[in-house]
């Protein structure tokens, strides 16, 4: 990487993190579930500077049955930013050999989002991530498959996620919708010389109108992040 393009390259990240969006995005530390160990005598290694994006999809009954309660006669479908997660960049950094943090900025405070997830044997994970839009979500998964750059993880979710109608500012939060699933979820990861990325697929049953809710998403080490990683005392 020549140095003359590195301000470029921070600048496009700046202004792409303003479009940072509501709902959750992939957990950054899952990188850990699909990384060979490396024993070392270092505490903090960062691991991955990574960027991912995420969709939830609802039924229309969900739509009609929460604007009973939530919606206004302005709004008839919901927020698609409170539908969509995107981290423009974000980082993780090993604690030890079994600790992974994930954290992704944002746009200044808005938007930032924090995850862990913690090696709990050599093939089973445990997840946690949130955000500032009252957003969370625990993963346990155990990876089934990981070899010759290819991997698949499969477990359980519990995920609480707010939607709304419309857009209108302040957020009123007497009309923000809380939604609570519990499901099943893949995770598939890709590694080659040109990407490394990881996706994954979740369908969950949402409590409260007893619908599924399909949720995909897929995270890629950015382009730029591919030397040996740094260690910290």
């Amino acid at each position: 990487m020549t140095p003359h393009l590195l301000p470029h390259k921070i600048w496009i990240i700046l202004f792409v993190s303003v479009m940072t969006s509501c709902a959750l995005h992939p957990p950054v530390s899952e990188e850990i579930v699909f990384s060979a160990p490396i024993r070392h005598k270092k505490v903090l290694r960062l691991a991955e500077f990574s960027s991912g994006f995420s969709k939830s999809f609802h039924l229309p009954v969900y739509v009609s049955r929460a604007k009973e309660k939530y919606g206004s006669e302005f709004y008839n479908a919901l927020n698609p930013a409170w539908e969509t997660g995107l981290s423009a960049y974000g980082f993780a950094i090993h604690v030890g050999d079994n600790l992974s943090v994930g954290i992704s900025p944002g746009a200044i405070i808005f938007g930032s989002g924090l995850d862990f997830t913690l090696k709990l044997s050599e093939t089973d994970y445990f997840t946690l991530s949130g955000n500032l839009y009252r957003n969370m979500e625990a993963i346990y998964q155990r990876r089934l498959y990981f070899i010759d750059g290819y991997g698949f993880s499969l477990g359980g979710f519990y995920r609480h996620e707010n939607q709304r109608f419309g857009n209108t500012s302040p957020i009123d939060w007497k009309k923000v919708i809380p939604s609570d699933l519990l499901g099943v979820r893949g995770l598939f990861f890709l590694n080659t010389p040109q990407i490394r990325l990881r996706g994954f697929i979740s369908l969950g049953l949402e409590m409260q109108y007893k619908t599924p809710v399909l949720n995909i998403g897929v995270s890629y080490r950015l382009p730029f992040f591919n030397s040996p990683v740094p260690y910290f005392d």
